[in-house]
């Protein structure tokens, strides 16, 4: 192999030890900090679609058919419904449920701690 190569659209290279990224096989216009020759040496060129990135570094590789535009593809982090009790507005609780004290306040809005109960209160029950 002489000289560095570049990735090709939509593609970068990826070490296959540690996860970070470059453009380049050479480090010149990495991706993720920290790219050496030990990545240069693992490198593998691949399609920046199909890759779960945390943190700057390459932690999954998935398939075509499991990439976003499939539903069946498992979420992480997502919360798809609205929590009721983050939502600010008007008819906001402003009172303990249990001993009727006035709600903490946090930069002007009530929240749901009471200065005598705590979060005890508001805490969801599973069944």
């Amino acid at each position: 192999m002489s000289g560095n190569k570049v990735a090709d659209p939509g593609n970068v290279f990826v070490c296959s030890i540690c996860g970070k990224m470059s453009n380049d096989l050479y480090g010149q216009e990495p991706v993720s900090p920290g790219w050496d020759e030990s990545c240069m040496l693992h490198a593998v060129e691949l399609p920046k679609k199909n890759l779960i990135i945390v943190n700057g570094l390459v932690r999954k590789l998935v398939s075509e058919n499991e990439t976003e535009e499939n539903p069946n593809m498992e979420k992480y982090g997502v919360q798809t419904e609205p929590d009721r009790d983050k939502i600010a507005s008007s008819d906001t609780i402003r009172n303990c449920r249990d001993c009727g004290a006035e709600l903490e306040k946090s930069g002007g809005v009530y929240i749901n701690k009471c200065p005598n109960c705590g979060t005890k209160p508001f805490e969801v029950k599973n069944p």
